[in-house]
């Protein structure tokens, strides 16, 4: 897979440009809705941020992370208390990049 066609890919987050763009592209007059967005992708993810970066149902996603938290043997990246329980992104990304598409992947993605 490309990085271009990897809804994960750095280059496919919103950019400051683009979110510009959107707020000229609106009719003047219309209801404009102030939604907040990262620019840039952050590194320590919550639960509900990995599963919305995942694109995973959220019923489906907290289960197989609760049982991926339970077998440490699995390498998932655990929350780390000094970053007020969070995970590090990287490290997901790369732990699920090896786990579904093999070593080759994992070090071009790194």
């Amino acid at each position: 897979m490309a990085d271009d066609d990897d809804p994960l890919s750095l280059k496919n987050w919103p950019t400051a440009e683009k979110a510009e763009a959107r707020m000229k592209a609106q009719k003047p007059g219309a209801k404009q809705v102030i939604r907040h967005e990262n620019v840039e992708p952050t590194l320590w993810v919550t639960d509900a941020e990995l599963i919305r970066r995942l694109g995973v149902p959220e019923k489906i996603a907290y289960a197989a992370i609760h049982v991926l938290d339970r077998e440490l043997h699995r390498g998932f990246p655990q929350k780390q208390r000094l970053w007020a329980s969070r995970r590090y992104w990287p490290a997901v990304k790369a732990r699920f990049d090896l786990h579904y598409a093999g070593p080759a992947s994992a070090r071009r993605t790194l």
